[in-house]
């Protein structure tokens, strides 16, 4: 079968920005008692705008998209049941919000060689893989391509925090023998997300429509002032979400 390839260039008109940032790194390590207590505290109470913009200053990783016209970047916190997504529309309207979720399907990483890493994952219904990846210290930054069945995408490129480059390195090179869930499932969950926009048939087609009907679901419950909980179920039958109104303190 013909390998296709997609420049990075190409790519990048597609998937906005396609980055991911992790926050609290070696130089900031320091993240502040008061984001702790936001972060214990989220289920307990509304954010002010100020706490919001703190956890969107204090995450594990940062990843932005562009889907259906709107700019989408997510921030992601390890072992947390929750994310927070801001959005941006055509007209440059931003507004953001805590969504909550819940996975039942799992990520599971598998170390080829030292520039490949195979990901599983319940609903993807080809091989995935992490090729040609490089590994920049000075920057902070890790380069790869992903490899779906026979399509290739070229020219992703991430910025870590030092802990985050690390324990990757440490897995890709066979130094460690497992990623931590937390990190694993961040990066998993961004690898779906491109794969579902640039790859058509790489996730089954009822996965695909029940997480691209959430996330508008999230996204208008985001847009009203609202908390969104997403539940998603082994083969997306019995997938639930609710728009949760702010509480009244």
């Amino acid at each position: 079968m013909k390998k296709v390839y997609i420049i990075g260039s190409i790519a990048i008109a597609i998937i906005a920005g396609v980055s991911i940032f992790a926050a609290c790194t070696k130089e900031e390590n320091k993240e502040s008692k008061h984001c702790k207590e936001v972060l214990s505290s989220i289920n307990n109470k509304n954010l002010s705008e100020d706490e919001l913009n703190e956890l969107m200053q204090n995450y594990d990783a940062k990843f932005t998209v562009l889907d259906e016209e709107c700019y989408v970047t997510t921030y992601y916190y390890a072992k947390a049941d929750f994310c927070v997504k801001s959005y941006t529309d055509v007209d440059n309207t931003t507004f953001s919000g805590i969504c909550f979720y819940d996975e039942e399907a799992t990520y599971t990483f598998t170390q080829i060689n030292d520039n490949k890493v195979q990901i599983g994952y319940d609903d993807f219904t080809d091989s995935v893989f992490l090729t040609n990846i490089l590994f920049n210290e000075d920057e902070h930054k890790i380069s790869f391509d992903l490899k779906v069945g026979e399509l290739e995408l070229s020219g992703t490129s991430i910025e870590v925090s030092e802990t985050l480059l690390a324990e990757f390195m440490g897995f890709a090179t066979g130094a460690s023998t497992s990623l931590s869930a937390g990190i694993g499932e961040i990066v998993g969950r961004i690898a779906v997300l491109v794969i579902k926009e640039l790859v058509s048939d790489a996730i089954g087609s009822i996965a695909k429509e029940c997480i691209r009907s959430m996330e508008r679901s999230s996204r208008d419950c985001t847009r009203i002032g609202g908390f969104p909980r997403v539940e998603h179920r082994l083969g997306h039958l019995w997938c639930s979400f609710e728009c949760r109104e702010k509480r009244p303190y």
